[in-house]
Parts: C-alpha cells; structure tokens; sequence
C-alpha cells in the first residue's frame, strides 16, 4: 500500500509542477495579447485598412499598403521557400543511405539556428549591395536575356530573406513527417514495381500531406511577423506595391517604425498593424486545420 501511495504522491507534484510551469508561461503571452486586442481594437478603422500612410498629425493615414506588402512577399516567400525545404525534407527523410545527407542534415540543423538578423544580412551584402558580383569582378551575370546583379532594397531581395528562414523549418517538419509513414506501405509499394521516385510522390508524400502542411502553418507563422531582415532588404515603403525591384512595405516595418515613433497617431496604427498580423496569423492556422481535417481525413 506504501509504493501505490508514494507513486499517486510523486504523480501528483508532477502534474501540479507542469499546470504551474504552463501558467507561468502563459501570464505574460496572455498579457500581450489582451494589451494588443485592447489598444488594437480602439484604434480600428475601416480608413486605417483602405488609406495610404500620411505625414504625422495629418489624419486620415492608413497602413493598406503594409497589408498588400506583406501578403506579397509572403506569397513569394512561399513559392520559393516551401518547394526547396520539401525536396531537402524528401531527400534527407527517403534517401538516409546517400552520403550527402549527413552533410545537408548538419548545415539545415545549423541554418535553422541563424538569427533573421544574420539572414537579413547575408542577403544584404550578397544581393543587395552585390558583393559576389564584384568577388567576379563583373557588374552583374547574364544568362541570355535575364541578368542578375545588385538589387538594391527590393521586394525580391526581402522574399529572398523570408525564404531563407522558411526553408530550415519545412525541410525539418517534412522529414520528420515522411518519418512517420510505415516502411512496409513504400515496401508494398515498391514490390508491386514503382520506382523509388513514385513511390516517394505518390505514397510517402500522400501519407504524410497533413504534417507537410502543418510544416507549411508553422513556417508562414513564422515569416509573416519577422522584421530583421527586411529592415536590410525591404527598408519599407509608403507607397502601393510597384515592381519586384522597387522597395515595399510590410506590417513588421509598420509596428517596428511606428511604434517607436513620438506621434500618438502613428503608435496607434502600430497596435492596429500588430492585431492584424496575429488574426491573419490565427484564422491561416485554423482555416487550414479545418481544410487538413475535412478534406484529408482517411
């Protein structure tokens, strides 16, 4: 009766240490949120969604273009991080035996640890001032009609450095997804006669297509609210979106430059761009949660 009862003691401790631990972690997440709920919302308007940034003290200034900035450079961010962290996810998960993949896994364990900050900068003497180019002694590299060189502060130059923080995270979650498929599904697969690369696309990515999106969710969650790096490669815009090449705007800009700004109107469309970027974040996951578990569901 003694051990039973120590057990259900020492049970009790630890369950009670962890409902402490995880209260503690939330007071000051809470506290955020409530704070920027509360400042966001009294300074909600339609005006504000619609309306181009103004002079400080000139009322009826907007932060539309921060939102068009970021869904664009978001949306490039993706088409060029996701593919490339699904290949290196699919080629360290299915080709185990290659020898490569000791030397990819380290330098995606070691990429995933960089600072944005790091990453802003990497793009910033590599593409936007164009250091390499000058390492070549050439202005810029031509491949029949497109031609590369120094871009300057770019909305391209800032999805590069979005990408770049994607890849690590996808490539990380998807391996550890196409892990989780059973090895006697790609057997079954294989013995019936398809080749290693069906059996990869066809099986192993199908199986595993809920976790490859949720890797999707949590490397959007966490581009979307990053302002390091396009502080070295976007530096902001007040203006619409005009080109790949030209300078943009984003919500991280707008909460990191307005909210250290003396002008009260100005901190306040801070506290509104900040509830934006967290509902668009929350209504991203939960939207694609619904569609992983109506349209996925086995």
């Amino acid at each position: 009766m003694r051990i039973p009862s120590l057990r259900r003691f020492y049970d009790l401790i630890f369950v009670s240490i962890c409902v402490i631990a995880f209260i503690l972690a939330m007071i000051p997440l809470a506290w955020i949120l409530i704070e920027i709920i509360i400042n966001g919302i009294s300074a909600f308007s339609i005006q504000l969604l619609t309306n181009l940034p103004r002079p400080a003290g000139v009322p009826g200034g907007g932060i539309a273009n921060y939102i068009q900035g970021t869904i664009i450079l978001v949306a490039i961010a993706s088409l060029i991080g996701f593919p490339f962290g699904l290949f290196i996810g699919v080629f360290l998960s299915e080709f185990k035996e290659h020898k490569l993949v000791p030397i990819v896994r380290f330098f995606v364990d070691v990429f995933a640890e960089f600072p944005s900050i790091v990453i802003g900068i990497f793009v910033y003497v590599i593409l936007v001032r164009g250091e390499i180019f000058e390492l070549f002694g050439v202005q810029s590299i031509c491949i029949g009609a497109i031609c590369l060189g120094p871009m300057g502060f770019s909305a391209l130059a800032g999805s590069i450095s979005l990408a770049l923080l994607m890849i690590p995270i996808v490539s990380k979650s998807v391996e550890e997804s196409l892990n989780l498929v059973p090895v006697s599904i790609k057997e079954a697969a294989l013995a019936l006669g398809m080749s290693r690369w069906r059996t990869v696309f066809s099986i192993s990515i199908s199986y595993a297509r809920t976790g490859i999106l949720l890797a999707y969710i949590l490397a959007l969650s966490r581009i979307a609210g990053e302002a390091a790096p396009l502080l070295l490669t976007v530096l902001g815009s007040y203006y619409w979106f005009s080109g790949l090449f030209d300078r943009i705007g984003a919500l991280p800009l707008a909460i990191f430059t307005y909210g250290i700004s003396p002008f009260e109107d100005l901190r306040a469309q801070a506290w509104v761009a900040s509830l934006l970027l967290i509902l668009a974040i929350l209504f991203l996951n939960i939207g694609l949660k619904i569609l992983i578990r109506r349209r996925f569901a086995w």
